[in-house]
């Protein structure tokens, strides 16, 4: 009995919680200060061409540029005034927000990590392997943890938080609203929400019974049982093949006697 009581009890699971705030930030933030002129000169030319990701690209471009002629086509830049736009248009404040867009994938991962989903799964199965070790004593059911519906929410949030990025790359100095998007993210994650507590419903349902079993073993008479256990021992023996042949032996043996 007192290794029963210390047999060890399942654990629940631990809810997740999900932060996407430093995205929100970089989604929400613009650039108003850039020279006006300027900017009508690359936006002109940017719808001139209507290619997606054209702005990124000529901001990356950009970089390769180290002395007055083209690195494409080696003609000098002197004085051209399209040139002259970009490097007024993206200029150091440009720079410091295509850097924080440039983390926004490393910020999904972190958000949309299957390590979330490893971990509950590895939980919910290191304590069905606990009520296992009870099932001698109790019939209990095991918890099940729905890590399809849970991966899936997860994956549909990552679409979600991809199609954003994709959204701000294309259009690095407006305001992103996410609003929407933000309400789609929490009903994706209360469906991962739902399948812990379910899971955590039944391991609770589990440690209800063990708990009332434990406590019905605090209420006998250790004494008392340990002499019904010497009795039943002694009738077994009393009723063995081998007990029962001496006693015919010693029956034989009288009669053999008398």
């Amino acid at each position: 009995i007192v290794l029963i009581q210390a047999k060890a009890l399942p654990q629940l699971l631990e809810s997740p919680s999900i932060d996407i705030n430093p995205i929100i930030e970089i989604m929400g933030t613009s650039i108003a200060n850039i020279n006006q002129t300027a900017e009508q000169q690359v936006k002109a030319h940017l719808d001139k061409h209507q290619k997606n990701g054209l702005e990124k690209w000529i901001s990356d471009g950009q970089g390769y540029i180290e002395s007055d002629n083209c690195p494409f086509c080696d003609q000098s830049l002197e004085g051209v005034e399209i040139i002259q736009a970009y490097q007024s248009y993206f200029n150091q404040e440009y720079r410091g927000l295509k850097s924080d867009v440039a983390r926004l994938g490393s910020l999904i991962n972190q958000v949309c990590s299957d390590g979330i989903i490893d971990r509950l799964k590895t939980r919910c199965e290191t304590t069905n392997a606990v009520i296992g070790g009870w099932q001698e004593h109790l019939e209990i059911a095991y918890p099940i943890f729905n890590e399809a519906e849970a991966r899936g929410a997860l994956s549909n949030i990552r679409c979600i938080l991809e199609t954003l990025k994709q959204q701000k790359e294309c259009n690095l100095l407006e305001s992103v609203d996410i609003a929407e998007q933000s309400n789609q993210i929490h009903d994706e994650w209360q469906v991962i929400i739902n399948a812990v507590n379910s899971c955590n419903d039944n391991i609770n349902s589990a440690l209800q019974q063990i708990t009332q079993y434990k406590e019905s073993l605090g209420g006998l008479n250790i004494g008392l049982l340990e002499q019904q256990i010497k009795e039943l021992e002694l009738v077994k023996i009393r009723f063995s093949a081998h007990t029962i042949d001496l006693f015919n032996q010693l029956d034989t043996s009288k009669q053999a006697e008398s």
